[in-house]
C-alpha cells in the first residue's frame, strides 16, 4: 500500500520575508544569493535594522524560521494550517523584531517598558595556570581569553533602584553546509507555486 506523504519543515521566513509569500523569481535569488552570501553581498536584516542603522544579515543562508509545508501534486506545497504551521524560529536576531523582547522584560522584571539595553557583555575570562617545571624557572604571564558574553544586560535608567537582569537569547540551531541542497532544489524549482521541501540525496537516506 502506498503510503501518503508526509508533512516536511522548509523555510517559514527568508531574509526577512515570508517564504510563502515571495514570488517564485524572488526565490531563485535569494536561492543565488544564499551559495555565496557575504558581509558584503548580505541584504539588511529587519530585525536588527532600524531608523538611520542597517545591519545585514549575519546568518549564512539567511534563514530567519522554518515551518511545516504539505506536499500537492508532483513537487509543490502548501502551509499547514492551524498551530502546526506555525513559524518556528531558527535564528536568534528573528527575536528582537521592534524591541519588543527588551520592553516586554523590562516591564515584567525591571518595571521600565524602556531600559538601557548593554549588548555583549564580556565575563568569565578563562586564566591557565603556568608552573615551572624545573625550579628557578623563569613563569611567564598566564594566557587568558573570554569564555563566553552575556547576550544583553537590560538595565533601568533610574540609578537609585539599582535594578538590572541579564538576557540570553537561544534559538534551534539550523545551517551547515546541506543547506545548500535545499537552495538549490528552490533555485531549480520551475513551479509557479511553492516548492516542497526537498534536501535530494540527504531525505532518501532518512528511515521510511
Amino acid at each position: 500500500m502506498r503510503r501518503e506523504p508526509v508533512p516536511r519543515f522548509g523555510i517559514g521566513e527568508w531574509y526577512g520575508y515570508s517564504f510563502v509569500h515571495l514570488t517564485p523569481e524572488r526565490r531563485r535569488q535569494f536561492a543565488e544569493l544564499a551559495h555565496i552570501q557575504t558581509k558584503r553581498n548580505a541584504p539588511p536584516c529587519p530585525f536588527l535594522s532600524g531608523g538611520a542603522v542597517t545591519v545585514p544579515c549575519p546568518k549564512k543562508g539567511g534563514i530567519c524560521s522554518l515551518r511545516l509545508y504539505r506536499p500537492v501534486g508532483d513537487s509543490s506545497a502548501v502551509p499547514v494550517e492551524g498551530e502546526a504551521g506555525s513559524l518556528r524560529v531558527v535564528c536568534p536576531h528573528r527575536f528582537k523584531q521592534d524591541g519588543v523582547i527588551y520592553s516586554k522584560i523590562g516591564e515584567t522584571i525591571l518595571g521600565t517598558p524602556s531600559p538601557i539595553r548593554v549588548n555583549e557583555v564580556r565575563f568569565l575570562k578563562r586564566t591557565n595556570e603556568l608552573t615551572a617545571e624545573t625550579e628557578g624557572e623563569e613563569e611567564s604571564e598566564p594566557e587568558s581569553e573570554d569564555v563566553g558574553n552575556i547576550d544583553t544586560v537590560l538595565v533601568n535608567p533610574d540609578i537609585t533602584l539599582l535594578r538590572w537582569c541579564a538576557l540570553e537569547i537561544q534559538a534551534v540551531y539550523f545551517s551547515g553546509r546541506q543547506m545548500g541542497l535545499l537552495f538549490t532544489h528552490i533555485k531549480e524549482y520551475a513551479g509557479e507555486g511553492i516548492p516542497f521541501p526537498d534536501l535530494g540525496p540527504l531525505i532518501s537516506t532518512f528511515p521510511n
